[in-house]
């Protein structure tokens, strides 16, 4: 950091501006940390993580002692359930560059898309169960296009 200065304040404020210079080096070497990180549970083992919970003293017969309070409790709850999608869940990342990328969807799911849209529309206006039912079998529809075109795209 250089060329630090406190300048005049801002409008009425009463607070100082500070205005300074930031010095970096850049490394080409380094990669860019993800963007984000989750957990993938649909590649998660959960014959596993059933196992890890039952072997758990506490899931299994839960005993509170005398003057715990409630986050207390809820640690000893927690804390197993936790350890097991650490255990038995796969981490997934995403860089910022993949994630900045726009989805675009071939015409017939777009088309599905707006489809869901309008019978949802029409479901909340007219409040019956066959345009519920309508709208949830857009829904699984819309669901399956877009998963079967995401798994082909990474192919």
């Amino acid at each position: 950091m250089s060329e630090l200065q406190v300048v005049e304040t801002f409008s009425t404020s009463d607070h100082c501006n500070v205005e300074f210079s930031l010095i970096l080096g850049h490394d080409e070497n380094c990669t860019s940390p993800p963007a984000a990180v989750y957990y993938d549970y649909e590649r998660a083992d959960y014959d596993s993580i059933v196992l890890h919970l039952l072997n758990d003293s506490f899931l299994s017969s839960p005993r509170y002692d005398q003057g715990e309070t409630a986050d207390q409790v809820w640690d000893k709850f927690i804390k197993p359930l936790n350890e097991a999608v650490q255990l038995y869940v796969p981490v997934k990342s995403v860089h910022a560059s993949s994630a900045k990328k726009p989805k675009w969807r071939p015409r017939h799911i777009r088309r599905a898309v707006s489809k869901k849209r309008n019978l949802w529309r029409l479901y909340r206006k007219s409040r019956s169960l066959a345009d519920k039912s309508r709208y949830q079998e857009q829904c699984a529809c819309v669901k399956k296009l877009v998963y079967d075109y995401d798994k082909q795209v990474e192919q």
